[in-house]
C-alpha cells in the first residue's frame, strides 16, 4: 500500500493540476497529461500482444492520437468533425501502407487489424475524456471530475467490501475467478453503492452536473448513472485482466505501485464513450 501512494499520489496531484490551472495553461497541461497516459496505454497495449510490425503499427497510433488530441483541444468537436474523421480515415490508409510497404501476407494483415482494434478500444474512448474537459471551457472539466469521481469510487467500494467479505467464514462468492481472482459479487454490490452514492452526492454541487444552463443529472438519472459506472468500469476492469492473462503479465505496465496506466483507466475506458453520448444528447 505504501508504494502504491508513493506512485498515486504523484499522479493526483498532476491531474488536480491539470483541472485547477485556468484557461490555456489548464487546457495545455491536460493536453501534455493526456497525451504522455495515451502513449504510455499504447505502448502498455502493444507489449501485450504478439504481432508482427509491432514498432511502425505503435508509431502510427501514437502519432495519430496526438493528432485527434490537438482537434480536440481546438476544435471542441471530437470525435464527430469532418477533420477527425478525415483523420481516421488517414489512420487506416497509414495503417495498411505500413502492411503494404512490408510483405501483405496473414500474419501482417492480422497485425494490421490488432493495431486498429488498439487504436478503437484504447484511443477513440479515452479521447471521450479529452473532449469532456475541452467542453464549454471550465464546465466540461467540472463534469469530467463528476465522471471519473462516479466511477473510481467504484473501484474504493468494490476494494473495501470486497477485501472484507472475504475475511468472513466461507469467504464471498467470486464473481469471475478464472480473470480475476480477487472480484466478489461483494465487492460489486459494494462498488455499485459506492458509485451511486458519490453519484447522488455530487448533485449537491449543481456546477459539476450543469452546463450551457442545462440540468443534465436529476435524481433519476444520476442513480442510474451510478449503477451503469459501477458495472461498466467492472467489465472495462475484467476486460484488461483477459488481455493482460493472455500475455502472461500480472500488470499491464511496470509503475512501481500501480501497474501500468491500462491498470489505472480500465475502467474509465468503457464508461467515457458511453458518458459524452449521454451527454451530448442532452445538450442536443
Amino acid at each position: 500500500m505504501k508504494e502504491r501512494l508513493k506512485t498515486a499520489i504523484p499522479l493526483i496531484l498532476l491531474v488536480v493540476l491539470a483541472f485547477a490551472l485556468p484557461g490555456i495553461y489548464g487546457n495545455i497541461f491536460f493536453l501534455l497529461l493526456a497525451f504522455g497516459m495515451l502513449a504510455c496505454g499504447c505502448h502498455e497495449a502493444y507489449t501485450m500482444v504478439d504481432i508482427t510490425l509491432k514498432r511502425p503499427l505503435q508509431i502510427c497510433s501514437t502519432i495519430f492520437a496526438a493528432l485527434l488530441l490537438l482537434l480536440a483541444m481546438f476544435q471542441h468537436q471530437i470525435p464527430f468533425t469532418p477533420v477527425a474523421m478525415a483523420a481516421t480515415s488517414l489512420y487506416i490508409l497509414a495503417n495498411f501502407a505500413i502492411l503494404f510497404r512490408h510483405k501483405p501476407n496473414q500474419e501482417n494483415l492480422l497485425s494490421t487489424f490488432a493495431s486498429m482494434g488498439i487504436f478503437l478500444y484504447l484511443v477513440w474512448s479515452l479521447l471521450c475524456i479529452a473532449r469532456l474537459f475541452y467542453l464549454n471551457g471550465t464546465h466540461g472539466r467540472l463534469l469530467l471530475l463528476y465522471m471519473i469521481a462516479t466511477t473510481k469510487m467504484a473501484d474504493v467500494g468494490a476494494y473495501i467490501i470486497g477485501s472484507s467479505t472475504a475475511k468472513m467464514p466461507g469467504g464471498n462468492h467470486k464473481l469471475a475467478p478464472t480473470l480475476s481472482p480477487k472480484k466478489s459479487w461483494e465487492g460489486l454490490f459494494g462498488g455499485t453503492l459506492f458509485s451511486v452514492a458519490t453519484a447522488l452526492l455530487l448533485l449537491l454541487i449543481p456546477a459539476m452536473t450543469r452546463l450551457s444552463g442545462i440540468k443534465l443529472f436529476s435524481f433519476g438519472s444520476a442513480l442510474l448513472f451510478g449503477i451503469i459506472a459501477s458495472v461498466a468500469g467492472l467489465l472495462g476492469d475484467l476486460a484488461e485482466s483477459a488481455l493482460k492473462r493472455a500475455a502472461n503479465l500480472k500488470d499491464s505496465g511496470r509503475i512501481p505501485g500501480i501497474g501500468g496506466i491500462l491498470d489505472v483507466l480500465d475502467s474509465l475506458i468503457p464508461v467515457a464513450p458511453l458518458f459524452l453520448a449521454y451527454v451530448l444528447l442532452k445538450l442536443s
